[in-house]
């Protein structure tokens, strides 16, 4: 005869109580875990964390699944491609969603980092100079974006595009030596080049 024993613990990595449920004779409980909206990016997380990639991705895409709207799912996918080293689904990702939410700048951004860290410049420089052409970043992104499409064009060898980047950026932030510096190196190897 098996008798079940439920009772709910806490669990705080979970963000969230769970069943525990004991069968007569058994030492060790199950834990009866339903995967939901909040646990998946937790666990996925934390499967990242242990270096079990598979298991993350399988975790965040059943999320998006359930919830296609929540774009820090999808970030959270792509970066985990990214670290994986799949270069093709998260550029694929990135392309689908900032072309399907171009409202969402903060996505475009994140795009544009992920597919700077994958050597995807070309594709770095589109997103971030979509960003810059709304019109609509704050501050700091703008800052931010600027410093990515100068590093984008540099490591593509279009230093005229990356010294605008610097000079708009000197714009903003006129006594940042580094802006200035890299300013003016990039004007010495255009001077070189010409």
């Amino acid at each position: 005869m098996n008798v079940r024993n439920d009772r709910t613990v806490r669990a705080p990595v979970l963000l969230r109580p769970v069943t525990v449920r004991t069968r007569h004779g058994d030492t060790d409980p199950d834990l009866a875990l339903e995967p939901s909206l909040e646990v998946n990016p937790v666990l996925a997380a934390a499967l990242r964390q242990q270096k079990r990639m598979d298991e993350a991705e399988k975790a965040l895409a059943n999320s998006i699944a359930r919830n296609p709207e929540n774009l820090y799912l999808v970030r959270d996918l792509g970066w985990l491609f990214v670290a994986e080293k799949k270069n093709q689904p998260a550029l694929e990702l990135f392309d689908r969603e900032v072309s399907s939410h171009p409202d969402q700048l903060w996505l475009c951004l994140e795009a544009a980092k992920a597919a700077t860290a994958l050597g995807e410049y070309e594709r770095a420089a589109g997103w971030y100079d979509t960003a810059l052409v709304s019109g609509r970043l704050n501050e700091k992104q703008t800052r931010n974006a600027l410093l990515g499409l100068a590093e984008a064009r540099r490591r593509q060898g279009k230093i005229r595009p990356a010294l605008i980047a610097y000079e708009r950026l000197l714009e903003t932030e006129p006594d940042n030596r580094a802006f200035r510096q890299m300013a003016k190196e990039l004007q010495l190897e255009l001077d070189r080049q010409e």
